[in-house]
């Protein structure tokens, strides 16, 4: 817990929040994670096994002071990650649209049913977006609230929901085509056209959803 001692010592009084970045769980969940010599795939890992992980995670850091809700944990597109997280004493979530299967699926209705459950229930949904050029910002949120809408939720429903920047640069990982354990390559980071592109959408979207 070094890294998070650091910042405490160094701002006093300040609420620290920590998320937590799984962006390979969905392949390890699946079984797509290749080994070293690139001849097989790690079987894949039980999501009761991944809720047991992320349980001690959560013991972990309430151990050292952070409630739930002071801890993100990203789940994927997964219907049966978002239970195991629910499992663990998730109370906020990271979800990437551009992952979430259409509300049209089996697949697609029963995660927004069980993201809407978990909304109901009081837990907290935060939003990964790619902010870069290409990246579709825009209409992944525009898809996010049409599908919220679909569910019989209003847009004011999702004020105080958080936006992520994200580079995209996950979706190797995801797919199992990145070792996860390897260190993120300084392109991954986020540029200043980036940062432009969130601070010209924050408004409006912050107007759409207001009560």
């Amino acid at each position: 817990m070094d890294h998070l001692t650091e910042p405490r010592e160094r701002v006093p009084g300040g609420h620290q929040h920590v998320l937590v970045r799984e962006d390979a769980v969905a392949a390890i969940h699946q079984g797509r994670i290749p080994t070293p010599s690139g001849r097989r795939r790690y079987d894949p890992l039980p999501a009761p096994e991944i809720a047991v992980l992320w349980r001690s995670l959560y013991v972990a850091l309430e151990d050292y002071g952070l409630d739930a809700r002071d801890v993100t944990l990203g789940v994927g597109a997964d219907i049966a990650l978002l239970r195991a997280a629910r499992e663990a004493g998730a109370r906020r979530m990271a979800i990437a649209p551009r992952r979430l299967p259409s509300l049209s699926t089996p697949e697609g209705r029963a995660l927004w049913e069980g993201i809407a459950e978990a909304a109901d229930d009081g837990c907290a949904f935060e939003i990964v977006v790619d902010p870069r050029p290409g990246g579709n910002l825009a209409p992944e949120l525009e898809t996010m609230l049409e599908t919220w809408r679909r569910l019989g939720h209003s847009e004011t429903d999702a004020a105080g929901v958080t936006v992520i920047a994200h580079t995209g640069a996950s979706h190797g990982l995801h797919s199992g085509r990145v070792d996860p354990s390897a260190q993120p390559e300084h392109s991954t980071l986020l540029d200043e056209a980036a940062l432009e592109a969130m601070l010209r959408i924050a408004p409006t979207w912050a107007e759409r959803v207001s009560v």
